[in-house]
C-alpha cells in the first residue's frame, strides 16, 4: 500500500471514530441531566429561531478573546466572560458584592493597581452585556470548551434567571 493510500485510510478511520464518539453537546447534556436528576425529555436544545447562548457568549467574550491568541488564555477568557455574564444578571447590590469577592480572589498583594484593573475589565464587560444583550436573561449553569484554535467549540447549558 502506498503512503498516500495508507494516509487516506488512516484519515477515514479517524473520521469514523470521531463520528462514533459522542458530541461535546451530548456529553454536557448527559452530565447536567444526571447531576440535576432531570428526565431527558425536559432538557431542551436551542430551537432554530432562537440565538444559541454559546454563540452569544463567544460574541460577548470577543474583546477578551482578541487580547491574546493563546489557547490557554482563550479558555480562561471564556471562563471569565461566563462568570461576568452571570454576575451582570444580578441586582446591582449583589453585583457589587460579587465583584468584591472576585477582586479579593484575584488580588496580588504586590500590585495595588491590579484590583482596579480587574474592576475596570469586569465593569466594561457588564456594560457590554447591558448595551448589546439586554434581552438575553439566561444564566449559564454549566459549560464545556472542547477542541482548539478554529475548531474550538463552546457548549453551554443555560436557564432563565430566576427573578
Amino acid at each position: 500500500m502506498t503512503r498516500k493510500k495508507h494516509a487516506k485510510k488512516k484519515r477515514k478511520e479517524k473520521k469514523r471514530k470521531r463520528i462514533k464518539e459522542k458530541s461535546g453537546q451530548k456529553c454536557l447534556l448527559e452530565k447536567v441531566q444526571k447531576s440535576l436528576n432531570i428526565p431527558k425529555e425536559r432538557i431542551i436544545t436551542t430551537p432554530n429561531d432562537v440565538d444559541k447562548m454559546s454563540d452569544v457568549i463567544q460574541d460577548f467574550a470577543k474583546p477578551l478573546l482578541l487580547l491574546k491568541d493563546d489557547e490557554e488564555f482563550q479558555r480562561k477568557a471564556l471562563r471569565v466572560a461566563i462568570l461576568v455574564w452571570n454576575i451582570s444578571l444580578f441586582p446591582k447590590q449583589k453585583q457589587e458584592k460579587a465583584l468584591q469577592e472576585i477582586c479579593s480572589d484575584f488580588s496580588k498583594p504586590d500590585d495595588p493597581n491590579y484590583i482596579e484593573s480587574i474592576k475596570t475589565i469586569v465593569n466594561a464587560l457588564i456594560e457590554r452585556k447591558r448595551k448589546n444583550y439586554p434581552n438575553h436573561k439566561k444564566v449559564i449553569t454549566d459549560f464545556q470548551i472542547s477542541g482548539s484554535g478554529k475548531s474550538r467549540r463552546l457548549n453551554v447549558v443555560s436557564t432563565p434567571y430566576p427573578w
